[in-house]
């Protein structure tokens, strides 16, 4: 169980949450239905941070070839609390190599996060999570 106040104060600590990955520049997720890789480049500032961060993703097909021209929604939200956020995340695709640039990604609150991509190309269509842990 995560270490902290439960209303996601400023003294939530990710030390202790299980669910999150530990974020590092390359980390990758699996889609769920295995039909894409998710690999977070870069996030600015990185790691994730209480605020508005922007992530810059590449996306590649279960070949593991990048996949251009998707259409990709970020939705970022708190299970522990049962809401997102109000500010809209725009998806840009930065030129090739199925790079994607991800702002503003509004992490209002300190505590875990599940950021859901949802991903179409063409007619193939799946999700992918990336569970982070905001400190604060």
């Amino acid at each position: 169980m995560p270490q902290g106040p439960p209303d996601g104060g400023s003294f939530y600590r990710c030390e202790a949450e299980t669910r999150a990955q530990p974020y590092m520049p390359g980390m990758t997720e699996l889609s769920r239905q295995g039909l894409f890789t998710a690999k977070l480049l870069q996030s600015e500032p990185g790691p994730p941070s209480k605020g508005n961060n922007a992530w810059t993703v590449q996306i590649l097909d279960s070949a593991g070839v990048p996949v251009d021209g998707m259409t990709m929604k970020a939705t970022p939200f708190m299970p522990d609390h049962a809401h997102g956020t109000g500010v809209k995340a725009v998806v840009t695709p930065t030129g090739s190599d199925g790079t994607y640039q991800i702002t503003p990604l509004y992490l209002f609150m300190a505590g875990y996060w599940e950021v859901t991509l949802n991903l179409t190309s063409g007619t193939t269509r799946d999700d992918v999570v990336f569970p982070v842990c905001i400190s604060g």
